[in-house]
């Protein structure tokens, strides 16, 4: 080995040409296949990765393979060579998830037990068996709290899809994630022959309504599909739609002709019940679906009896027949009762439009009547306005009249005054005049 740092050489564990020799790399980097005596002190030992396999969750594309954001991004095949990995974390063993609740493609679940911090997650996953169809981070965790995703339109539940939550630590690109185990999110629903063959496949619903799903297991020899039950020998269950609460699983529930026939029977009979007695429109629809299961199951198994009773096979299908006319007669009782409820929603929005153009003709009236009041209004205004300004004139004049009479007063004063003092000089001159006479007289 040549010093720290410097190029060297690196034993491989591959065999080499004979069992005392090694594959190695040289300083240049090659590969040398046939190998090298392992009594070579001069070689070093490649350092090794031991990877427990089993505690690897997924992979993604080093670089970009965790889409950035909030929600599902769709996962595209990846076709380089360097890959993440995102690993279980034993110390995350604390978080759990479950479905709180659904809203179309909107679903909350409600989480406990996260790790927090800058880059801690809770994130999202859809898979389909080992293929990562969805990625997302949906936001920073709290300890505990509800995250919400949306589902893309594609998922499809009953082909293989389901959807995890999980805590992560997304420490970015070329960088290990570690999280904790993914948890499924939903209700798996799964189905038993019930003494009939083959295999439907399971679901993991993420949803807590169930629209019950057509049976594709093969019945046993002369029976036919009479509907679901919750148990191996328990009731049909009589409701297109069921509600989850759990896990469970949906038992088929076998019949022979005469018990298919009782049930073709009950369901005519259910169904004329739900029309004569003006049931609700999902009564009805609930009751002619049951009678289109009664009518499925006894095609199923009526061509049996063709070969050794061909008289039963013929009432059968009379009995399919007579079913089929009372189904598609319901339909169309029906098609005419949402008609006649057309029809009278027509009439109530014709009458509504006449009443609008009432209140519009009304409406215009009441503007007419109003400018109307306006114009008077406005009329009355200057009304005002012109006796306003007559009485001001009128004030003014007054005011006028009133000063200039003050003024006539005070000028007459003054003449009285001019006149006293007038006389009252002349009265002195003829004082003054007579004394001067007297003096000159003697």
């Amino acid at each position: 080995m040549y010093s720290v740092g410097a190029a060297d050489y690196w034993w491989l564990r591959s065999p080499g040409l004979d069992v005392s020799s090694a594959a190695y790399v040289g300083i240049g980097g090659g590969v040398y296949s046939s190998g090298r005596t392992v009594l070579d002190a001069y070689y070093a030992v490649r350092p090794a990765f031991n990877l427990n396999l089993s505690s690897v969750l997924f992979t993604s594309a080093a670089s970009g393979g965790k889409p950035t954001g909030t929600g599902l991004t769709a996962i595209t095949a990846y076709t380089g060579n360097e890959y993440k990995l995102t690993l279980l974390d034993s110390n995350r063993n604390a978080f759990e998830a479950t479905l709180s609740s659904v809203s179309n493609n909107t679903v909350t679940v409600s989480y406990s037990g996260a790790k927090t911090g800058n880059n801690e997650y809770i994130s999202a996953i859809i898979k389909n068996g080992s293929t990562v169809k969805y990625y997302g981070r949906l936001g920073l965790a709290s300890e505990s709290g509800t995250a919400t995703v949306t589902l893309p339109d594609d998922f499809n539940a009953a082909n293989g899809d389901v959807l995890y939550i999980f805590n992560e630590q997304y420490n970015g690109d070329y960088k290990t994630d570690y999280a904790s185990e993914l948890i499924e999110i939903g209700y798996r629903i799964s189905f038993d022959a019930n003494g009939g063959t083959g295999t439907m496949s399971e679901i993991l619903l993420p949803s807590s309504s169930y629209t019950l799903p057509k049976c594709t297991l093969t019945p046993p020899a002369d029976y036919g599909f009479l509907g679901w039950s919750y148990t191996a020998d328990g009731e049909v269950i009589n409701t297109p739609t069921i509600t989850l609460t759990e896990n469970i699983t949906l038992y088929a529930k076998w019949a022979t002709q005469n018990e298919l026939i009782a049930s073709l029977d009950k369901a005519v009979e259910e169904l004329n019940a739900a029309i004569a007695s003006k049931a609700d429109t999902e009564a009805v629809n609930a009751a002619i679906k049951e009678l289109q299961d009664a009518i499925d199951a006894l095609e199923e198994v009526k061509d049996n009896y063709a070969s050794a009773d061909t008289t039963l096979k013929t009432e059968l299908e009379s009995k399919i027949a007579s079913a089929q006319t009372t189904l598609e007669s319901a339909i169309d009782a029906l098609s005419g009762e949402l008609d006649n409820v057309k029809s009278e929603l027509d009439k109530v929005k014709s009458e509504l439009e006449a009443k609008d153009s009432e209140l519009a003709e009304k409406d215009s009236e009441l503007v007419a009547k109003d400018n109307e009041l306006a114009e008077k209004d406005s009329e009355l205004v200057a009304k005002d306005a012109a006796l306003e300004k007559a009485d001001a004139d009128n004030k003014a004049a007054i005011e006028a009249a009133m000063n200039e009479a003050d003024s006539a007063n005070k000028t007459l004063g003054i003449i009285g005054l001019v006149i006293g003092c007038v006389s009252f000089v002349g009265m002195a001159a003829m004082a003054v005049f007579t004394f001067l006479i007297k003096k000159k007289q003697s």
